[in-house]
């Protein structure tokens, strides 16, 4: 197994494509965010709170907020009117004893034809009947009741704009007591921790480019600050173009990198080293700092 010192790569970086290197040296790659959203508001109304720009924000949590007061007092009294089943309890108890009364008109009438008339009868029955229909009506009302609170629920949570994953607040675009659009922007959310890096090769490279091969990045440029002077950032290949750019024939090529150390910046520009290795065939080439 080859080991590519960081001088090999400066040279080649630097112009020198002798067929003998074992890697393709893919110039001028732009370093961007992979996870980079504006978040925009769900519903119109007025901004109640917003992050500040530079804030960490866990995934699923609040960028910003609308103002609640109105659905929360909502909310109060649709919990209560949920979570009150005592219509449901009565027409239950009224429909037992409907039920209960005509099984005994019945059952005298078993005893002794004649006892309740046939008239009396279909009263009774009527009688249960509506009260079946009672507490059906009943338990449809409670249901509708637990709707609504879902509704509600639903509604206060679309006053809410929050981060989709992990990240750092980069702009914000209100400030609290402003009005907000439906889906006008409110603020820019970042995850600096992943990092996307773009570039071409040669046509005649591409068989040496797969996806999930991994590759190496050296961040170049005469304004690139000292600490990456020495630094070489490991990835693999996430997305390899399945079209040809017609003038230069060349295909673009995308890899992820780690960027947990937070080094890394949008707008940073590299050079991706890319191993020569046939697809299927094992990696032979490594490059390391010596």
């Amino acid at each position: 197994m080859a080991a590519l010192s960081l001088a090999s790569l400066c040279a080649a970086a630097a112009g020198d494509s002798r067929e003998s290197e074992p890697f393709i040296a893919a110039q001028g790659c732009r370093i961007m965010f992979v996870d980079d959203v504006k978040l925009a508001s769900e519903r119109r109304g007025i901004l109640a709170q917003i992050a500040l720009p530079g804030a960490t924000i866990a995934a699923g949590g609040d960028v910003a907020r609308l103002r609640d007061a109105v659905l929360k007092a909502n909310l109060a009294i649709v919990e209560r009117e949920a979570n009150n089943d005592i219509e449901v309890r009565f027409a239950q108890k009224a429909f037992e004893l409907a039920e209960l009364k005509h099984e005994r008109a019945l059952m005298a009438n078993g005893q002794n034809v004649g006892t309740v008339s046939d008239l009396e009868l279909k009263e009774l029955r009527l009688s249960a009947d509506r009260a079946s229909l009672q507490y059906e009506q009943a338990e449809h009302g409670l249901a509708v009741a637990r709707l609504r609170l879902d509704e509600i629920r639903a509604s206060l949570d679309a006053l809410r704009v929050v981060s989709p994953f992990a990240a750092q607040v980069r702009a914000v675009y209100k400030q609290p007591g402003e009005v907000v659009q439906e889906g006008e922007i409110v603020a820019e959310v970042v995850n600096t921790e992943r990092i996307r890096v773009e570039g071409d090769v040669p046509l005649a490279d591409l068989p040496f480019v797969r996806p999930q091969a991994s590759i190496q990045v050296r961040i170049e440029g005469a304004s690139a600050p000292p600490e990456f002077a020495q630094r070489v950032f490991s990835g693999s290949i996430t997305f390899v173009d399945v079209k040809v750019e017609p003038v230069s024939q060349r295909v673009r090529v995308a890899a992820e990198l780690d960027n947990r150390s937070g080094l890394l910046r949008e707008g940073l520009v590299g050079v991706m080293y890319i191993p020569k290795t046939p697809a299927g065939g094992e990696q032979s080439a490594r490059m390391e700092i010596k």
